[in-house]
């Protein structure tokens, strides 16, 4: 979508100003519960898609959430949103239908600006690109806010979509990854958590300083 802000916002970053803003005025308890393993695929024709766990957490999203979603997107982007919950074969379909036109076509490595404090990072997330699993496994990179972590991240991601369609990559925030862990044991439904991650081919864990002092959460990471 387009609208007087929407270019400040990736599709994760709004997800996330959008549950920061619905916890703030409905309570943690009310919310986080139902957004804790939602994952932002992208914008596409004035909907913004979300694509979640289970046809349950759809259906309560749409019932419960769909038009505050849509309001607080409005407040924020200055744009009218659509807010479309997926889950399933539904949002993989999406996904690949989508991903080439959607973020991943705007943070590709022809894109990213090599210097010599980052040309190393961008080296070795290449050779991730090309080789998942061959060479640095795990890949570990730091830097200072702002520097293009994230950037990288997101061109392995829509490398591999490309050059291996069938890939099961999963993108997670450190915090989301805690969130989901904590409301999975709440739920007793941990095996599931588990499963997600130890199916992807391709495991891509932004800001994962949030698990730092978190012992329980980082070894169930590990």
């Amino acid at each position: 979508f387009k609208g007087d802000k929407s270019d400040m916002y990736t599709p994760d970053a709004l997800l996330d100003a959008v549950v920061k803003t619905l916890v703030h005025e409905k309570g943690d308890l009310l919310v986080t519960p139902w957004f804790s393993e939602a994952e932002a695929l992208g914008f596409s024709e004035g909907q913004f898609v979300v694509a979640v766990s289970s046809e349950l957490f759809r259906d309560t999203l749409n019932q419960r959430f769909k038009a505050d979603v849509a309001e607080i997107c409005r407040q924020l982007t200055g744009a009218e949103v659509d807010p479309v919950f997926l889950s399933g074969e539904q949002a993989r379909a999406w996904q690949a239908e989508h991903d080439a036109e959607g973020i991943y076509a705007n943070y590709t490595f022809e894109r990213f600006i090599v210097g010599n404090s980052n040309k190393f990072a961008h080296a070795a997330a290449v050779a991730v690109a090309n080789e998942p699993a061959a060479k640095y496994n795990p890949l570990f990179i730091y830097g200072q806010s702002g520097l293009g972590k994230t950037h990288l991240l997101y061109a392995i991601a829509g490398h591999l979509r490309k050059a291996r369609p069938g890939f099961n990559i999963v993108y997670k925030k450190g915090d989301d990854f805690t969130n989901g862990l904590v409301e999975a044991v709440r739920s007793h439904s941990t095996s599931d958590f588990r499963a997600r991650y130890r199916k992807a081919d391709l495991l891509l864990v932004d800001d994962i300083q949030f698990i730092g002092g978190k012992e329980s959460t980082q070894e169930e990471f590990f």
